[in-house]
């Protein structure tokens, strides 16, 4: 393959949704048309899980999950235990539902009719930077864990390229407690860690997740599930600027079981924490690929969206293709086109290079589209028709 074939064909667009129990997210449907035109499957992450999902999930289905009534969706997924296969069923049933459909394909006894592939889940568990004694830690490995068990479920189903669960990578605020002022107002007390504590506790905790999860894959040795630690720019979180990703990628080299963890490249959370730095997206764009090189290697996934300094939007088109000159294009390119290549640069590595990747995570390839939120299909066209020219 050419240097410029592979330039070419290196990166994958799919999209955000979550689910019901009857259906995927409305908005889903609107990329149906527009990725027929590359008579391709729509590549989906899904959102796991949505306290709406669960909540239906209870009402309807209690006695089939074995389970009592639970006020959280981690809790929920920490204590579904053995019903991979139920809850894989619920999912098949959402995309079926979703009116996205192709000719039915049998795959090991279950039909598959849809042109949907699952190939990512994302969720938000915080308590990964707990300490692994406590049972809010234990609780989100048992969270961690079911999930892998459901992702290996779906490939069984003909969701072959699932390949990453995407992880919030911590949380500074730890021990919530509701108490009340001395006006009597309700106030809810909490402590906060310090970055070095929850980055130990982070390490401790997928040392333990992955010890459970390669029992679950021993025989998926060629394809094993990944995991992206993600960045969320604020003071309150684990991760969330350069440094903090550049010492936690420094941690997970130093723990040759963590060879299937790396980070995921959301462009808008690392351009707002780059803002919020003060740094300079051009020296850290050469940093990656230079001194921070075990950074850029950790590389395994991505998310891209429109974003303030401030915030990253799930309702808003990405910047629209403009002529040439137009401040508008300027904008797209300096905000988004060098994180792509950057991407392309990333699976183009893991080719040339192979034995650097013995010990890390091999890059998706997908480029996940965060509009979950939007509502109309013509701002889909337009997010996808700019990304097409990119991707």
């Amino acid at each position: 393959m050419t240097n410029k074939q592979k330039q070419e064909n290196c990166l994958k667009l799919g999209v955000l949704s979550s689910f019901n129990v009857n259906d995927l997210d409305s908005t889903f449907r609107f990329y149906d048309d527009y990725f027929k035109e590359y008579n391709k499957k729509l590549p989906c992450e899904l959102y796991v899980l949505m306290q709406s999902a669960v909540k239906e999930l209870q009402e309807k289905y209690l006695d089939l999950f074995k389970l009592q009534e639970f006020p959280t969706a981690l809790k929920f997924l920490a204590d579904c235990k053995q019903t991979e296969v139920i809850m894989a069923d619920f999912i098949q049933h959402a995309i079926n539902k979703s009116n996205i459909k192709t000719d039915p394909v049998c795959i090991q006894g279950k039909i598959n009719d849809s042109n949907v592939d699952i190939v990512s889940f994302a969720s938000f568990f915080p308590d990964l930077s707990s300490d692994p004694e406590c049972d809010a830690a234990k609780l989100t490995r048992h969270a961690v864990c079911f999930m892998a068990k459901l992702a290996l479920e779906l490939r069984k189903r003909g969701h072959q390229e699932f390949k990453t669960i995407e992880l919030v990578a911590g949380a500074l605020v730890k021990n919530p407690v509701v108490d009340k002022n001395q006006e009597g107002q309700k106030i809810i007390r909490v402590s906060i860690i310090d970055q070095d504590t929850a980055r130990t506790n982070i390490i401790g905790n997928l040392c333990l997740i992955m010890s459970d999860i390669n029992k679950l894959n021993k025989n998926d040795n060629d394809d094993p599930l990944t995991f992206a630690l993600e960045i969320e720019p604020g003071p309150l979180y684990a991760t969330n600027d350069f440094d903090s990703i550049v010492r936690l990628c420094s941690a997970l080299d130093d723990k040759p079981c963590l060879r299937n963890v790396g980070v995921n490249l959301d462009i808008a959370h690392w351009n707002i924490a780059l803002h919020h730095n003060q740094l300079v997206r051009a020296d850290i764009l050469q940093s990656l690929r230079h001194e921070n090189k075990h950074v850029f290697r950790r590389i395994c996934h991505a998310h891209i969206s429109g974003y303030h300094r401030a915030a990253h939007f799930g309702d808003l088109p990405i910047y629209k293709s403009s002529p040439p000159n137009s401040s508008l294009k300027n904008k797209w390119e300096d905000s988004f086109s060098e994180w792509i290549k950057l991407l392309n640069d990333r699976m183009i590595d893991q080719e040339d290079d192979p034995h650097s990747y013995t010990d890390r995570p091999r890059c998706s390839g997908y480029v996940i589209c965060e509009l979950e939120a939007i509502s109309d299909a013509s701002s889909i066209k337009d997010t996808i028709e700019t990304l097409r020219c990119y991707l």
